[in-house]
């Protein structure tokens, strides 16, 4: 089928509507419930791009979020990394997120989350990851 026909029926099935492109969950290794699941399979699916949101983890200073900063410790001291490229890291290693959207306050802020881009997390590091406490029980 040309791609001339193709277009003309995606724009019947829309009824002549944008398709979405791009869906911005919050996620994070703390915050996964909301985009994890149906939210992400939905996007695989559907081909959208993802640019997860990791907004501030102060507010999970508390003995389940002090298990994630060990967790993340346990990881960085691993490949000489920050926790703060860990977390980018582990972001950029799900298939289905385009991108991780974070912000520096400082050009040594920013150069330490670029380093991100070549950290290689292992199977051993997702096994730290993966199974802390998500969501509600830190708060």
């Amino acid at each position: 089928m040309d791609s001339g026909r193709n277009q003309r029926g995606a724009r019947r099935r829309d009824r002549g509507r944008a398709r979405y492109q791009v869906a911005e969950p919050h996620y994070n290794l703390i915050e996964r419930r909301q985009y994890e699941g149906e939210p992400e399979d939905v996007c695989v699916a559907h081909g959208l791009g993802v640019n997860a949101r990791m907004g501030t983890l102060s507010r999970y200073v508390n003995p389940a979020g002090l298990k994630l900063l060990d967790s993340l410790d346990i990881v960085a001291t691993r490949h000489g990394a920050t926790p703060a490229q860990v977390t980018l890291a582990q972001l950029m290693a799900r298939p289905s997120v385009t991108a991780p959207i974070c912000s520096a306050t400082s050009t040594q802020q920013l150069a330490d989350i670029l380093k991100s881009v070549d950290l290689q997390l292992v199977p051993e590091d997702f096994a730290v990851l993966d199974p802390l406490p998500q969501g509600p029980a830190l708060t």
